[in-house]
Order: C-alpha cells, then structure tokens, then sequence
C-alpha cells in the first residue's frame, strides 16, 4: 500500500510525465522523429536523473509498472483492432512468400549476431525473436506524407507488417514456455520436453483463438446491439465496453500462462470485423496517447547507465542484424513482384522495431539474467532507438525516387 506522501508523489511523476509527452507528440510531428524515440529517451533521463533524487521508488515503482502493463494492454489491442484481416487474406499469396524470407533472415541474423557477442543460447533465442518484429507505425507517416501508402509497395508492407505482429505474437508464446524448459537442463535431454511444450502452446493458443472467434461473432454484436439501443452514447459506451473485455481476454491469457500482450492482440481481433467498433479509433486515441508511453518510458528506466558502455558494442552488432535481416530477408524475395528499387525501399521500411521487439525484449528481462541481462537490455533500446530515429529519414529520399517508377503507381481498383 503506499502512503500520502508516496501517492502525492506519484501524482507528481505521473503528471508531469503526461504532460512531457503530450510536448513530446507535438515535437516529434514538427521534427518527423517517431514519438516512440521521444518516450524512451524521456525514460533514460528519469533515470539518470535518479542520481539528485529518487523519481520512482518503493510502491510507487509498482504502480508505475502496472501502469506500463496497461500500456502494453493498449499497444497490442490497438495493433488486433488495426488489422485489416480481410485484405490480409485476400493477399496472402502474394505476401506469405516474401513473409517466410523476412521472418527466417530476420531471425537467423539476429541469433548468429547474438551468438558471435557470446550472449549464450537463450538470449540469443530472445534476441532473434524479437528482431523479427517491425513497428511499421514508425514509417507508414512517411508513406502517408508522400502519399505513397495506397501504393503497390505500400499495401504490401501493411501486410507484411500485419504477419509480422502476427509472427511475433506466437514466437512470444513459445518463448515463454521454451526458455525455462532451456534453462533447467542441457539441451539433449530437454529436447522432447520442448517439443510437448511447443505443441502445448501451439494447442492452447488455437483454442484460444477459437474462444475468442466465438466472442467475436456472438458476443461482441449483442453488446452492440444493446449500447446502440440504450445509451445515448453509444460510441463512448461501446469503446469501454470494448476495453473491459480487452482487460479481461488479457487476463484470461495470464491465466493460460501467455502474456498481457498476447491476451490484448486477441482482444484486438475480436473486435477487428466490426467497422463501427474499428471505426472508434478517435475515441480509443487518448487512452492509448495517456497509456503507451509509459511502457517505453518504462522501458528507458530499465536502462542502467552503469551497463550502458557495455552494451555500446552489443547495440552496434545487433543493429547490423537488425538492419541486414530486414533488407535482406523482405527484399530479396520482394524483386519479383517490385523490382530491384521498389524490393530495397520495402526493406528499409521493415527496419524499425519497437513495440513488439521491446515486449519480448521487457518479457525476457523479466525471467532473469539468464534470459536478459542489464546490458543486452539496453542494447536493445538503443537498436529501437536507433532504427526508429534513422529509418525515416533514409525513406524520405528512396521514396521520392520510386515515386515515379512504374510500380509505385497506385494499384488498379477492384
């Protein structure tokens, strides 16, 4: 429980970090520098500044992390309720080919980076995980600012992006259940336990899956039906409607042994067929504008500085993997639909990770040293820092180019 003077304080800290990051919002718009870049350098500074006093400590820490959970909780719904599930289908095809590549190269490189720094087999695991990730939120405003999205190369990075989260989602799964099975033996022997755990999870995520389905075509049209009928609100009603249940698919998740991210992303998916539910995205934002950035300000504070210069060498290596996996692995097979030009803008714009490489990244600092350490935490930040900083101004000049290539016209109708 925390007292008066704990709970002034934390009104204190949680004020003035909303307002920081309201200056922050505004910032990054008129900079073109991704907020996300904004909250974890807010969270680094909190805490060096831990050295002329203490900023979060005590019960106030705890606090402070749950309401970082919640911003995951509004990260990952926000992602489930975005994706366009029905033109993700309709392009699959087309899409899953250049997918395979992206998630192998991101993945082998991100491992064989982390195994060459000596950060052993787990970490490595997590660290390949994570880098399959891509947070396309950071350089769709690009797209959009050169009105390049409703392009052939930008309705396929969408859906890239969306099989990405997907990808993303499950590894997290897997993880959770495998790494401890990893730590507790050698792995000759843990072997066939790992694989009852990978077909444990696989198992209980598709049953997951389907309770959710089902919520989604019977229970989300009645509440609906009865916020539109009773509430004269109905919108104001219907998104908290929406968001009690995201909590509690969330928690129902936790229960099953997955993570608060897992439970929100299908929380999301729920909710994703309805166009009016989707449609309430202007209400959803200032929850999600007061929530998210305490995940990456949380996310700064885990950074120790006395293990920053440690992981300077660490950061630069993984951004290496970071950057080749992405160009390489959605590139490569991207030439036969885009062309040389077009396949290379489309790798450059998978680069940027943040939200679902930190979750991981948060998940496996969670485990212990064994799975994360201070420093291939804030190697990791820096990675996020650094691809999603640099990325968007590298797209500005490949996307004038391609603007007037044949096959950044926009696509045909249907």
């Amino acid at each position: 429980m925390t007292d008066q003077g704990d709970l002034t304080h934390l009104l204190l800290i949680i004020g003035g970090i909303v307002v920081a990051c309201s200056f922050l919002r505004l910032l990054s718009k008129r900079i073109a520098v991704p907020a996300v870049v904004g909250y974890l350098l807010l969270g680094f500074l909190l805490r060096l500044s831990e050295g002329f006093g203490p900023w979060i400590t005590g019960s106030t820490a705890e606090i402070f992390r749950f309401l970082a959970d919640i911003g995951i909780i509004m990260l990952l719904f926000r992602v489930g309720l975005d994706m366009d599930i029905g033109n993700l289908l309709a392009q699959l095809r087309r899409a899953s080919g250049i997918w395979v590549g992206d998630l192998t190269a991101s993945s082998l490189t991100g491992f064989l980076a982390a195994w060459l720094l000596g950060l052993g087999l787990i970490p490595s695991l997590i660290v390949a995980a994570a880098l399959t990730a891509t947070s396309v939120g950071v350089t769709i405003a690009v797209w959009q600012d050169n009105q390049a999205l409703d392009t052939r190369q930008g309705g396929l990075l969408l859906d890239l992006a969306e099989l990405d989260d997907i990808s993303g989602v499950v590894l997290l799964a897997i993880l959770l259940a495998v790494v401890p099975t990893l730590h507790a033996g050698n792995a000759e022997s843990v072997l066939p336990l790992i694989g009852r755990s990978v077909a444990l999870v696989l198992g209980k995520l598709a049953l997951f899956g389907l309770v959710c389905f089902f919520l989604s075509r019977h229970l989300e049209p009645r509440l609906r039906r009865l916020f539109e009928g009773n509430s004269a609100d109905r919108g104001g009603m219907l998104l908290l409607a929406a968001l009690g249940l995201a909590v509690m698919v969330a928690g129902a998740a936790g229960s099953l042994g997955f993570s608060l991210a897992i439970g929100a992303f299908f929380a999301g998916l729920v909710f994703n067929p309805d166009p009016k539910v989707r449609g309430l995205e202007e209400s959803f934002a200032p929850l999600h504008d007061f929530f998210a950035p305490f995940f990456f300000i949380h996310m700064g504070l885990q950074i120790r500085p006395g293990a920053l210069q440690a992981s300077l060498v660490i950061a630069g290596g993984l951004l290496l993997a970071a950057m080749t996996g992405k160009v390489l692995g959605a590139g490569l097979p991207a030439r036969l639909f885009l062309g040389t030009g077009g396949a290379f803008l489309l790798g450059v714009s998978m680069i940027p990770r943040a939200e679902i490489a930190m979750i991981i990244m948060s998940q496996g600092l969670r485990l212990g040293d064994w799975a994360v350490t201070p420093e291939l935490f804030s190697a990791m930040v820096l990675v996020s820092f650094a691809t999603c900083l640099l990325t968007p101004f590298a797209l500005k000049p490949l996307l004038r180019r391609q603007l007037g290539a044949p096959e950044s016209q926009p696509a045909p109708a249907s």
